[in-house]
């Protein structure tokens, strides 16, 4: 998530909460801006777990481009396909299910989201295949 989006999100918080010099807050302004300090720590909860999902995909990446460079001489053909790849696929599920398009012409025993998965791998091999050193 972009950064100038969760500052806005942050500073509607602060601008939400009232500014009362020298009064006494009354119970519920007080139960208002323990809500909002509750909200504001949920969204820095959620920042670091996106933050985490991130560095985790680009571990995955990083990983699926070491290991295509392994097999294929082409550090374009493997950039092309970590970025147009399912990130679920790793690359030796890209090997399996590249395989077993030959085996099976048409993969009816997949369910949907399998099979999602499946046609998106294929199509990223396809557009990756004419892409060359």
């Amino acid at each position: 998530m972009p950064t100038y989006i969760l500052i806005a999100i942050l500073s509607s918080l602060v601008i939400a909460v009232p500014t009362l010099a020298d009064e006494e807050l009354t119970e519920e302004t007080q139960q208002r801006i323990n809500e909002l300090n509750q909200k504001s720590a949920q969204i820095e909860r959620a920042i670091a777990a996106l933050d985490s999902l991130e560095a985790a995909a680009d571990a995955l990446g990083t990983e699926f481009f070491a290991d295509c460079l392994r097999v294929f001489p082409s550090s374009e053909v493997c950039t092309c396909l970590r970025e147009k790849r399912p990130i679920i696929v790793t690359f030796q599920t890209y090997l399996n299910l590249t395989y077993l398009e030959y085996e099976y012409s048409e993969p009816e025993s997949l369910d949907e989201e399998d099979r999602e998965i499946f046609e998106a791998t294929l199509a990223a091999r396809d557009s990756c295949a004419t892409t060359a050193d």
